[in-house]
């Protein structure tokens, strides 16, 4: 992710990397939270939105695993597919937390990095 978030910043500039970085922190669980609660109602087209600004936001940050299942829900959603989707949104849900972990980290040196 780290070499990520440095072409990131390279390319947009600092605040523009880290706003991607703090919208995926901030947006993602209740992304996740939208995410179950529209596959509970049936609601794909909704399920497939909010898993498309996550695998989005997760591929501008480098969080590559986070992105392919995000995809992987999406196109699920936008066949509609529901089989599987409640646990491939679990497993998503623990991605974005692991990945979470890790940007608050990188957050922390890009900001070290801009007072330099």
């Amino acid at each position: 992710m780290q070499g990520a978030l440095i072409r990131l910043k390279k390319m947009a500039g600092s605040s523009t990397a880290l706003e991607i970085l703090d919208r995926f922190l901030e947006e993602s669980p209740g992304r996740l939270k939208a995410c179950l609660d529209a596959l509970a109602q049936g609601d794909l087209l909704e399920l497939q939105h909010n898993l498309h600004r996550i695998r989005s936001d997760a591929g501008w940050l480098g969080a590559r695993a986070v992105q392919d299942l995000a995809g992987q829900g999406e196109t699920l959603a936008m066949e509609g597919q529901t089989e599987g989707l409640e646990t491939l949104l679990q497993q998503l849900s623990g991605l974005c937390y692991e990945a979470g972990q890790e940007l608050h980290r990188q957050r922390t040196l890009l900001l070290g990095s801009q007072e330099s």
